[in-house]
């Protein structure tokens, strides 16, 4: 299968009139500390943001947001996600079952169920990212 550039293809699946739908699949790594930033269009008939993505150096965590606005934005709006757990894999904390960021892909199944997640070391009950959301001028 050749090479994808996703960044156009959701470029032109946010301009085809009749969409009602766009995603990304994006591994853009984003080190504790280090920020990243990128525009998204929206329109009044498309204004909600989700979004969500894996925590690094665990094997099930992930946070995100949703539902948020973003069409109606006046003002830059900060967003403190916490953690969770997906429950889908014991955090055994061991080498080869980290996924992310090339930790090992090997499975220790847990069938739990989504809780907030407590961190590598079972001790954060506080937010794992800051997501600033602000507007631009129509047409960038």
């Amino acid at each position: 299968m050749p090479a994808v550039d996703r960044g156009m293809v959701l470029v032109a699946k946010g301009k085809d009139g009749g969409a009602t739908l766009a995603d990304a699949a994006l591994a853009i790594h984003t080190l504790p500390g280090q920020t990243r930033t990128f525009v998204i269009h929206v329109d009044k008939d498309h204004p909600l943001i989700d979004g969500v993505w894996m925590l690094g150096n665990t094997n099930d965590g992930f946070s995100g947001i949703s539902g948020i606005d973003a069409y109606s934005l006046t003002a830059p709006m900060t967003i403190s996600p916490r953690g969770y757990d997906a429950g889908s894999e014991k955090n055994n904390e061991k080498k080869g079952h980290l996924g992310a960021l090339g930790g090992g892909n090997m499975r220790d199944p847990e069938n739990g169920v989504v809780t907030h997640h407590a961190g590598i070391r079972g001790d954060v009950e506080k937010p794992v990212a800051e997501v600033t959301l602000a507007p631009l001028q129509a047409g960038l």
